[in-house]
């Protein structure tokens, strides 16, 4: 059986409107029911700030977990903003190279 491949993701969506799906709030509700599968993503950062709020005193902590509970039910997809850091390229000579990018670590 051939699996088909996943669709692009078409809108990203912020910490904010995630929480808002957490609380329940209606226009957050009908944003969901009309672009539910139609490629919801969330990027690892409104993840983190979501765990975050999520593991903390904030007021929203409720609707966080929520959120963090309920994403993939919503099928809202999570995506790496960086999947691939290696990039192959040809140089001058016509030959392949492997341009490898590593992350820099913060050394403060």
């Amino acid at each position: 059986m051939v699996v088909p491949a996943p669709q692009r993701p078409r809108f990203a969506l912020d910490t904010n409107v995630l929480i808002d799906l957490g609380e329940g709030k209606p226009f957050a509700q009908r944003f969901l029911a009309t672009f539910r599968g139609k490629g919801l993503a969330v990027p690892p950062t409104a993840v983190q700030e979501l765990t975050r709020i999520a593991t903390t005193d904030h007021p929203a902590k409720p609707f966080a977990w929520e959120a963090l509970k309920n994403i993939r039910r919503w099928q809202i997809l999570p995506y790496d903003l960086i999947p691939d850091l290696t990039d192959y390229r040809n140089n001058e000579s016509g030959r392949s190279v492997c341009l490898s990018v590593e992350p820099v670590m913060d050394q403060g």
